[in-house]
């Protein structure tokens, strides 16, 4: 199952999406991967990808889908709306009460919403909660328990606090930025993500549709300044 489309989600469909595996994924996605390509790797050029290629998920949903693996076991999978992108997955464990959440949630790295939804984002973790999991596995760091979900809450009404006082003040997101900085976020990884939050949340302030599309790649420019000009570490 793929959780999202960025490449660190998805290069691994052509290891095992040659026939030996199926992958599943919400529609979206397909399109999403398709137009990225290996885009990725030219973001990193001197990360070492190996022979990576696009593989596109062979089944894919519109809402909910049931994956039944035997022995009793299924996996839900559902999509909640625009939260880490517009085309992310949460798979369910029921009998386990085990999630796997994807990069909406990331247990000690800072979330990152320039290609999803602050409010999309919020709205998805109450309704994690609202499943009361034993287990949550995110995107990215250790394995958790919901206690993540608070955590990864009280940072994004963080950001989306000051960018409603950053903009009525006539600052930029990266201005709002480097005037607060990550506060108490800061032992996360990736703190510079900020700048790509704020730009989301300044969106959604101005009535933009949650998920709606913006320019990554300056935004991404100005997260690099913001970062003293060094390019965040890639560890995929």
């Amino acid at each position: 199952v793929n959780t999202h489309y960025p490449g660190d989600h998805t290069y691994g469909n052509a290891v095992v999406g040659d026939g030996r595996a199926a992958v599943a994924a919400h529609e979206r996605l397909r399109d999403e991967a398709a137009a990225a390509g290996l885009g990725l790797t030219g973001l990193w050029p001197g990360v070492h990808w190996g022979d990576v290629s696009v593989t596109l998920p062979h089944l894919t949903y519109r809402d909910r889908l049931t994956l039944h693996l035997g022995e009793g076991r299924e996996a839900e999978l559902f999509h909640p709306g625009p939260a880490h992108t517009t085309n992310d997955t949460l798979v369910w464990l029921a009998r386990e009460r085990v999630l796997f959440a994807g990069d909406i949630v990331m247990p000690g790295c800072t979330p990152f919403v320039l290609m999803g939804s602050i409010e999309g984002s919020l709205r998805t973790l109450d309704r994690i909660g609202e499943l009361a999991p034993r287990a949550i596995v995110g995107g990215h760091g250790p394995v958790s328990g919901p206690e993540v979900l608070r955590e990864t809450a009280e940072y994004l009404r963080r950001v989306r606090r000051i960018a409603e006082q950053g903009r009525a003040r006539g600052l930029t997101p990266l201005q709002t930025a480097r005037e607060h900085g990550p506060g108490p976020f800061g032992h996360w990884q990736d703190p510079e993500r900020l700048v790509g939050n704020l730009h989301r949340a300044y969106a959604e302030l101005a009535g933009e549709p949650l998920g709606s599309p913006l320019d990554v790649v300056g935004i991404f420019g100005e997260l690099v300044e913001f970062n003293g000009g060094v390019l965040p570490t890639c560890y995929a």
